[in-house]
């Protein structure tokens, strides 16, 4: 290979290596639940369809990241417990999955003037070594699910973008008091 092709191949693989990066920093974007009540904010280049799940208002991830979110609102008059009470039923169903899975305990949190929990969550699921950040909101009429998560290898690095989606949450419309 003569000098100047691998200049050449050296100058794309770095202009394509910046691509990526100022791709994977550059902006975020709004998302709002189809019914219109609640959206998260996540960063511009998260897409749709990269997962699958029936139940979820907004399904939003990045391949290149390895990080993905998930939100499921469920109407708080079918259940006959606080939120507290509702964060054990996820966790309950979070065990079920996961193999080894590890919990830390609930952290309370303030996400526009709702009350939220948030825990972390390790564990396996169908081979793959998983870091969840999973945070249950509050609002006037629902119990809301905010599943984050990453690989384990990751995690440290993608925790604040984690964490952002999370307290991006929004109730479009009235507040709670």
């Amino acid at each position: 290979m003569s000098r100047r092709a691998l200049m050449v191949g050296v100058a794309t693989t770095f202009i394509g290596c910046k691509r990526l990066l100022s791709r994977k920093k550059g902006g975020t974007k709004q998302l709002t639940c189809p019914a219109g009540e609640h959206s998260i904010i996540v960063p511009a280049h998260w897409t749709e369809g990269l997962l699958k799940n029936d139940e979820a208002e907004i399904v939003h991830g990045s391949n290149l990241d390895a990080s993905f979110v998930v939100v499921i609102a469920e109407p708080k008059d079918d259940f006959s417990v606080d939120l507290a009470g509702y964060a054990e039923i996820i966790a309950d169903l979070q065990r079920e999955k996961f193999e080894d899975a590890t919990f830390e305990p609930l952290e309370p949190r303030v996400i526009h003037g709702m009350q939220a929990l948030v825990r972390e969550l390790r564990g396996t699921l169908k081979g793959l070594n998983l870091v969840y950040l999973s945070a249950v909101v509050e609002t006037p009429k629902h119990f809301v699910q905010i599943q984050t998560w990453t690989s384990k290898s990751r995690f440290e690095a993608s925790r604040p973008v984690l964490l952002s989606v999370i307290d991006s949450f929004d109730v479009i419309g009235p507040k709670p008091n």
